[in-house]
């Protein structure tokens, strides 16, 4: 019975195993049926140009409190 089990198992797994290089990869950029626009507002936001324009909540607050002469 144990035999049986594991010979299944080992099937299955054999199957599995074959099959799944052939799933596709979706890349970041694939825009799952979002229109132009929102695709390219969706990969804008996200680019090392405007990443870099962000600053953190935290240091503003903490620059923020020195400049009041809070500490």
């Amino acid at each position: 019975m144990k035999s049986t089990f594991r010979s299944i198992i080992l099937v299955a797994l054999i199957a599995f195993l074959a099959v799944v290089p052939g799933f596709n990869a979706h890349a970041q950029d694939n825009c799952f049926g979002l229109k132009a626009d929102d695709c390219a507002l969706a990969n804008g936001a996200s680019s090392s140009a405007n990443m870099a324009k962000l600053t953190s909540f935290v240091n503003g607050l903490h620059d923020h409190c020195q400049a009041d002469g809070h500490r």
